[in-house]
């Protein structure tokens, strides 16, 4: 009875890693960097602008 529970275990690991779901949260992080150098760009303009 114990190698049920033992692939049991095996199968709960590559559910606890994810490795697509990290791939997908880092796609995710480039475009709100990217996003976010934008952002700032045009306030750097605007200030330009303004000053």
């Amino acid at each position: 009875m114990d190698t049920p529970g033992r692939g049991d275990d095996e199968q709960r690991d590559p559910e606890s890693r994810r490795e697509p779901g990290w791939s997908a949260n880092s796609g995710r992080l480039v475009i709100v960097l990217s996003c976010l150098t934008e952002v700032i760009q045009f306030v750097s303009a605007i200030l330009d602008l303004v000053s």
